[in-house]
């Protein structure tokens, strides 16, 4: 099993939203994301999300038990799932260069 642990990333914006829908997969995501996560980080994290794909009856709920500040998800099981699709999408998403930029994004200079 992968590090399903990675999760967290592409699902800790669901705390912040009062509908899945309304989650934007947008210029300013990639560039935190690429501030955030590196490469190779982003590499793996999207892996997961591959690994996700397949295993799309995992308990995703469970991966935020693990996190620094542990809350209930408001959204059921397949929205979730949904939603990480939906992420991965985005990643393989050659606009936003998730899987190939290394170069991080966002300094003050860059607008």
């Amino acid at each position: 099993m992968k590090d399903v642990n990675l999760l967290m990333v592409p699902m800790w914006p669901l705390y912040n939203v009062s509908n899945i829908d309304d989650m934007n997969f947008d210029d300013n995501l990639s560039k935190y994301l690429k501030r955030g996560y590196d490469l190779s980080k982003r590499k793996l994290i999207f892996s997961v999300l591959e690994w996700a794909q397949d295993n799309s009856e995992y308990n995703f709920k469970e991966v935020m038990d693990n996190s620094p500040n542990p809350r209930e998800i408001r959204f059921s099981n397949k929205e979730i799932f949904n939603h990480l699709m939906n992420f991965k999408k985005f990643m393989e998403n050659e606009e936003y260069g998730l899987l190939t930029d290394d170069r991080p994004t966002n300094y003050p200079w860059e607008k």
